[in-house]
């Protein structure tokens, strides 16, 4: 649980609250307002629904946190009406480090676009950070709504493929959709790092000495120090 000493926390306009569960079996029911009537879908292999406790269909990972918690964001979003006072929305990570500016948003930036930071996608597209116009924020984040609306239709959808990750997950869903040709990338400039003594879900990390601490991907550290921003952005 996030504390309020927390320098986010003190910083943040809005601040949304869900106790983190043991088996985040718990989160699913109350999205989705029944006891386990989604549970179908843990049979979609092999690791996007990671952070659910099954003895049959147990997923590796932390994959069905972050699906929950973009529809716990959509849901206040909609629901206090805040989605309508911005124009922008980035969904990102805590514990990334910059090594330069984020991109600004323009006022000519077209709404259609979707931007995303090149690498890290694994068959699919990336889940630690995204830019997404009020356009299409729902359409982006709403990750939970077909396993709420209809499990056992998704997952005849996706049982013709047997290693489902996130990422490729939401690559699926941005094409059934018809966001995917939105999409565009800009140069990683940011990398994932802990502290001795925080925890992790997956990756442990590698201290960097050049970097001056742990860094959890060597793939997001190496490509942000290529990498070459592009002047459109800045």
């Amino acid at each position: 649980m996030t504390s309020p000493e927390d320098p986010f926390m003190k910083a943040a306009r809005y601040t949304w609250l869900y106790p983190e569960p043991y088996d985040w079996a718990e989160a699913f029911d109350y999205a989705c307002q029944c006891k386990d009537c989604w549970r179908p879908v843990l049979k979609a292999k092999d690791q996007w629904l990671g952070g659910i406790l099954d003895d049959e269909d147990q997923h590796p990972g932390s994959s069905a946190i972050l699906i929950f918690y973009r529809w716990f964001l959509l849901k206040n979003l909609f629901e206090s009406k805040i989605v309508n006072y911005y124009d922008y929305f980035i969904v990102t990570r805590s514990d990334y480090y910059y090594i330069k500016p984020h991109p600004k948003l323009p006022l000519s930036m077209d709404p259609n676009h979707i931007w995303i930071p090149e690498g890290e996608d694994y068959g699919g597209i990336t889940d630690r950070h995204i830019v997404v116009s009020r356009k299409h924020v729902h359409a982006a984040l709403s990750l939970m709504d077909p396993i709420i609306q209809d499990p056992k239709g998704l997952l005849r959808e996706m049982q013709g493929h047997d290693e489902w990750n996130l990422e490729q997950f939401i690559k699926y869903q941005f094409e059934t959709r018809g966001i995917l040709q939105h999409v565009r990338r800009f140069p990683r400039i940011m990398y994932a790092v802990r502290t001795s003594n925080t925890s992790t879900r997956w990756r442990s990390g590698t201290f960097v000495k050049e970097a001056g601490m742990i860094v959890k991907y060597m793939t997001e550290y190496n490509a942000a120090k290529k990498s070459t921003p592009l002047v459109e952005l800045y």
